[in-house]
């Protein structure tokens, strides 16, 4: 039987909600995973919320790899983490750190070409984002590489009353993706505005592979 990891990492996810805990993954695992949601209404979890809402401290990869259920096919629209709005119930500081998301479903080191344009094998498929954001604030990105997103690598949406604001993304990188690397998006009236500065400016040829290198930034 395939390996995944869904109803463990919920599980933990939900004890990390209900003491304002930290979730914690073990050093260079590979874990099998659906999507993931740091919801602000604890939708998807895995039992019952305490009653004083909490929300989980920050999710700690310490260098390990959430990959998309070996053979599974991921439904539309799906990510690998989500997160909305993580700084709810007092819980401004919140961080995601030294975690990789790989939105492949192909068994681990099966690669087209062997691995050198890192495109997945014929017959796999990826879910649609890779590290997906709907509004925040005041909460940290860290040493997050995203791979193989089918649509972004990273979506970052804000929408009426779920602005995204006070947000640092420190040494995070989306390679491979079929169509972007990032993709920041409005869905209320008026403009988005986002400011950045390039770390590296990388040929055209790999920015079209949807590779992104950002120094830290707040929007």
């Amino acid at each position: 039987m395939l390996p995944d990891h869904t109803q463990e990492i919920k599980t933990q996810l939900l004890a990390a909600f209900n003491d304002n805990g930290i979730l914690e993954f073990e050093a260079g695992k590979i874990y099998r995973t659906t999507e993931i949601r740091v919801w602000k209404n604890g939708s998807g979890l895995s039992g019952t919320l305490s009653t004083e809402r909490k929300m989980p401290a920050a999710i700690e990869g310490n260098g390990a790899t959430l990959k998309w259920v070996q053979g599974d096919s991921p439904p539309a629209g799906a990510s690998l983490l989500y997160l909305w709005d993580p700084q709810e119930y007092g819980n401004d500081g919140f961080y995601v750190r030294n975690l990789t998301l790989d939105c492949g479903n192909n068994e681990n080191g099966k690669l087209k070409n062997q691995g050198i344009n890192g495109e997945l094998p014929d017959g796999a498929e990826a879910c649609t984002y890779g590290l997906r954001i709907w509004g925040g604030k005041n909460f940290l990105v860290e040493n997050v590489t995203v791979m193989r997103g089918e649509q972004a690598g990273v979506l970052v949406q804000t929408s009426t009353g779920y602005e995204v604001r006070n947000v640092m993304f420190r040494n995070v990188m989306s390679r491979f993706g079929d169509k972007r690397g990032w993709w920041f998006s409005a869905t209320k009236t008026g403009p988005i505005e986002v400011k950045w500065s390039w770390k590296t400016v990388m040929p055209a040829s790999i920015w079209r592979k949807g590779f992104m290198s950002m120094t830290p930034k707040t929007f």
